[in-house]
């Protein structure tokens, strides 16, 4: 038995392909949809991957949430978590000890987005992580001062701060720093015998450093450097002022020595002129 194919009417055919046109649109349709449907729920809100990231970085996998922080200031710029991000990228920094970088990202929360809640926090950072980045007194002081300059600006535009008393803290143990430099220095020229030099350093500690227990100290060893260098009356008035300002201190029996053998000697001094 023979199976004959029906011919198609001419008429026939545009309605045919209508329907075979209208059910290809519609299966691309279905795939347009399908497809960007799954491309929204593939990719998180900005908040969501702030939230992943909070994760990782609360269980201290600090490098991963670092990409995680990273990838949000990159992909994310005008989010309103974006300050968030950047600030949280300086702590995974901080947390692996890379100062430097850590004040990088700080420093864009408070020169980027002035407005944030975390400008106070981060400026503290700032100071904290060149606090960190202070190598010991006899070395090179960039970083000292640069600490000193951050957090002084921090207790000025925030002082009623939770992290008041830590600044303090850090910039009182800076301004230490830098006086035992200046006294190490004024010593060994005191020791040498180069007592004007001597000087200069010792007063760079009672004119900036005043409150530092190097203070009397330098105030002791300038009358110290003014006798030795036979400039009396001057070494005189110094110890004299150091009996004014510390009459508690552990050098005072030697500052009392001092002051009444040049005091002696002054006074036999003009005696024998007379």
């Amino acid at each position: 038995m023979k199976y004959v194919v029906p011919r198609i009417s001419f008429s026939a055919k545009p309605v045919i392909m209508y329907v075979l046109y209208s059910m290809l649109f519609a299966l691309m349709l279905w795939g347009f949809v399908a497809c960007g449907g799954a491309r929204k729920g593939d990719i998180p809100s900005p908040s969501e991957s702030l939230r992943q990231a909070m994760v990782l970085y609360n269980n201290e996998k600090y490098l991963e949430a670092q990409d995680e922080f990273s990838a949000i200031t990159l992909n994310y710029p005008g989010s309103v978590v974006v300050d968030s991000a950047e600030f949280y990228l300086g702590e995974t920094h901080f947390q692996l000890k890379e100062y430097i970088l850590a004040s990088a990202s700080y420093q864009r929360v408070v020169t980027q987005y002035p407005r944030s809640l975390l400008v106070p926090r981060a400026q503290f950072r700032i100071g904290e992580c060149y606090y960190h980045l202070s190598p010991i007194y006899a070395l090179d002081q960039e970083y000292t001062r640069k600490a000193i300059g951050e957090l002084q600006r921090f207790l000025e535009d925030y002082p009623d701060d939770d992290m008041r008393s830590k600044a303090e803290e850090y910039l009182f143990s800076c301004r230490q720093k830098l006086a035992k430099k200046e006294y190490t220095s004024g010593i060994l020229y005191l020791r040498i015998a180069a007592y004007t030099s001597a000087i200069i350093y010792l007063d760079e500690i009672l004119n900036n450093y005043y409150d530092t227990k190097y203070a009397p100290l330098a105030l002791f060893y300038k009358g110290e450097a003014l006798q030795k260098d036979k400039r009396v009356s001057e070494a005189i008035e110094v110890f004299r002022l150091f009996l004014t300002k510390h009459p508690d201190h552990y050098y005072r029996d030697r500052v009392e020595e001092r002051l009444k053998s040049l005091e002696i000697g002054e006074s036999k001094e003009a005696s024998e002129d007379g």
